[in-house]
């Protein structure tokens, strides 16, 4: 996996856009405490590094709702509005889930299951790693931020941090 630092500003609207994908800019700017102009730029920054990939919507199913996960051949014999989710399997057959009462319609299918529980995995849907710019270590805390001159660096402990700042002003300090 490559390493993928994120700013201090990029990380705060996506943690916002995590909570709610719908949040127009201005909103972002407002539960951020950013300028719209910033949320703007960490945004298009975010989807130009592939951060973020795409907006979506996740659809709460009732608890009371009986679901079944089919595998069928022809996937036209499902009518769409009873087609929860859909994938294509490699064998050029589908498994739709859909409601339980899609069974009673004519439907030809290869293997039927009742589905007990539908799991959400929201919050594993994104993890960006941090990592140290001075020796490359994984972030597992809080990183230390250093500030210099509009730019921030991640430091994974006060050694890698101050030694950072010496590695930084000496570079800057060159001819």
């Amino acid at each position: 996996m490559s390493k993928i630092n994120l700013s201090h500003n990029e990380s705060k609207v996506l943690r916002a856009l995590q909570e709610d994908s719908r949040l127009r800019v201005n909103d972002v700017a407002k539960v951020t405490n950013l300028n719209r102009n910033t949320v703007r730029t960490a945004i298009k920054s975010l989807i130009s590094n592939k951060i973020i990939t795409r907006f979506t919507v996740n659809v709460s199913i009732p608890e009371n709702e009986k679901l079944i996960l089919l595998e069928v051949e022809d996937l036209e014999q499902i009518p769409e509005s009873d087609r929860i989710e859909v994938f294509e399997l490699a064998n050029g057959k589908f498994m739709v889930v859909s409601d339980i009462n899609v069974l009673k319609k004519d439907i030809k299918y290869v293997h039927l299951n009742i589905i007990k529980k539908k799991q959400d995995f929201e919050s594993i849907s994104t993890k960006v790693r941090t990592y140290c710019d001075y020796c490359g270590k994984e972030i597992e805390d809080v990183p230390l931020i250093l500030k210099y001159k509009n730019h921030q660096y991640y430091a994974c402990c006060e050694n890698c941090k101050r030694d950072l700042a010496r590695r930084i002003q000496r570079a800057d300090e060159a001819p």
